[in-house]
């Protein structure tokens, strides 16, 4: 019987399903530490990264890509995926009845509630913990303050390639979407929802999104934060990106994987952006020109 046959013999008649799972996940536990014990010590866990995103900026691909590096453990889709609580997380912050001290305490619990158990583990078992997920984006202050040794990656996208996307996955079409994307919560943005167009809507998602990003990034220290533009996404930026992340993968690796596209969405040619009607860029152009200016994207 070889090592391993043993040890996943060992594991079945002495840990329970939860245990299990974790272990296939992360692998074996190199060291001890409790939940309880967890808390107390965020400070060592040791350079987690988050992706902070609108979604639909290759995050699959880059947590397949960060995988390669077997020191550390990249998620695109964890489980719960927090969306929802992501779009709590948004509206409290902009809620003038709570102090700052409540928003942390409130957001502090809610993160840790479902990624706990994966900071107890990428401990234990020594490898390093990275997300791409884009529903983590609105705890971006409270990551920072849970664990001090987090680095952040905003992922942007133009804004044209990014609503044209959007619309074809009818984004704001249901109510159903709702439950997973952000909607005003105040303004006149909030006045005006209802009798918006799809594009005024998934526009202002990239604008409101990326906006808080960038108000985010301000309160960190330069050593703290990467920027990546998916639209221009090559060898070279994703080479920085490995190196701000501080991962092994090799160039070699990176190439290949260049060469592989994951989740990419088939378009007819009056669906793309560049072939919209005049009128409708002109909606885009009214919500996103600004900050698409600052990101040197031609609208």
């Amino acid at each position: 019987m070889t090592r391993k046959i043993k040890d996943i013999s060992f594991f079945l008649k002495n840990f329970n399903h939860e245990q299990l799972y974790w272990y296939f996940e992360f692998g074996p536990s190199k060291r001890k530490i409790s939940a309880d014990e967890l808390k107390r010590r965020l400070d060592q866990i040791e350079k987690p990264v988050f992706f902070l995103s609108t979604g639909r900026t290759g995050t699959m691909w880059l947590a397949r890509l960060f995988s390669k590096d077997r020191g550390i453990k990249a998620f695109h889709a964890p489980s719960p995926d927090l969306a929802a609580q992501n779009l709590f997380a948004y509206a409290l912050q902009k809620d003038q009845s709570f102090s700052k001290e409540q928003v942390n305490e409130i957001l502090s619990q809610t993160f840790l509630a479902g990624r706990e158990t994966y900071l107890r583990y990428s401990y234990k078992c020594e490898r390093r913990y990275l997300e791409t997920n884009n529903h983590i984006t609105f705890f971006a202050h409270t990551i920072a303050e849970l664990l001090p040794q987090a680095r952040f990656v905003h992922i942007h996208r133009h804004p044209g390639d990014f609503v044209s996307s959007g619309l074809k996955r009818k984004w704001y079409s249901s109510g159903d979407i709702e439950l997973r994307q952000i909607v005003p919560v105040e303004g006149q943005d909030k006045e005006a929802w209802s009798g918006y167009h799809n594009i005024q809507k998934i526009a202002w998602l990239w604008k409101e999104s990326n906006a808080y990003i960038d108000s985010f990034k301000q309160s960190l220290p330069s050593d703290k934060v990467f920027t990546l533009d998916f639209s221009t996404m090559d060898v070279d930026s994703i080479q920085k990106l490995i190196e701000f992340a501080d991962a092994r993968i090799s160039d070699k690796q990176i190439r290949k994987s260049m060469k592989r596209r994951l989740n990419q969405q088939q378009f007819q040619s009056s669906e793309r952006y560049a072939n919209w009607p005049e009128t409708e860029k002109q909606m885009l152009a009214e919500i996103c020109g600004p900050l698409a200016k600052k990101y040197q994207y031609k609208l």
